[in-house]
C-alpha cells in the first residue's frame, strides 16, 4: 500500500438564496451513471451540460450535484447537473428540467492538488477519498447535506478536482 500525502485547499463560501437549474437522472449516483443514462454532449460532458454552460444568467459554472433526500423527486436519482442562477431569473425552463429554490448557505470548498489530464480518474477519486476523511468540526463547522446538493465542478487537471458540501456553524 501506498503511502501517499495530498493536499487540499479548503476555504467557506458563502451562497446567497438562490435558483438551481437542474436536469435529473432516473436512478444515477455520479457522473458516468449520469452521461450513460441521459447521453453524452461535446468534449465528453452530459448534454445538459452544453445547454447549462450557455446560460448567461449563470451565478456560477455549472456542477454535478449530489441532491439532499428532500430535494429528490419520486422517480428520480440523488445526482444531476445544474447550474446556479439569481433568485429573480425567471425565463422558461426547458422540457426535462426542474428550477428549485435554494436558501442562503454556506458551502465548504475543496480543491485538490493539479494533476495531468491523463491520471484523471484516480485523481478525482483520491481527492474524494480524502474529502470524506476530512472533519469540519476541527474549524466550527459540521456538515449540512439537507440544506443544499453537494457540488463538484467539471474537473480540470490544472485546477485540481473541486467539490462543495454545505455546512452550518457548530453552536457554542
Amino acid at each position: 500500500m501506498e503511502n501517499r500525502t495530498s493536499v487540499i485547499f479548503t476555504q467557506i463560501v458563502e451562497r446567497p438564496v438562490r435558483k438551481l437549474l437542474l436536469r435529473r437522472s432516473l436512478k444515477a449516483t455520479h457522473y458516468f451513471e449520469y452521461c450513460e443514462e441521459i447521453g453524452c454532449g461535446q468534449n465528453n460532458n452530459s448534454e445538459p451540460w452544453d445547454y447549462l454552460v450557455s446560460l448567461e444568467a449563470a451565478l456560477n459554472e455549472p456542477v454535478g450535484l449530489w441532491l439532499p433526500d428532500n430535494m429528490i423527486v419520486d422517480g428520480t436519482g440523488i445526482y444531476a447537473h445544474g447550474v446556479e442562477l439569481p433568485i429573480d431569473y425567471d425565463s422558461e425552463v426547458p422540457k426535462g428540467y426542474d428550477i428549485i429554490e435554494l436558501d442562503a448557505c454556506k458551502l465548504l470548498v475543496f480543491q485538490g492538488e493539479p494533476y495531468s489530464d491523463t491520471d484523471f480518474e484516480s485523481a478525482v477519486l483520491d481527492c474524494m477519498e480524502q474529502i470524506e476523511k476530512f472533519n469540519p468540526e476541527v474549524y466550527g463547522y459540521m456538515y449540512a447535506d439537507d440544506i443544499a446538493p453537494r457540488m463538484q465542478l467539471e474537473p480540470w487537471g490544472w485546477r485540481g478536482y473541486i467539490e462543495m458540501r454545505p455546512v452550518i456553524e457548530i453552536q457554542k
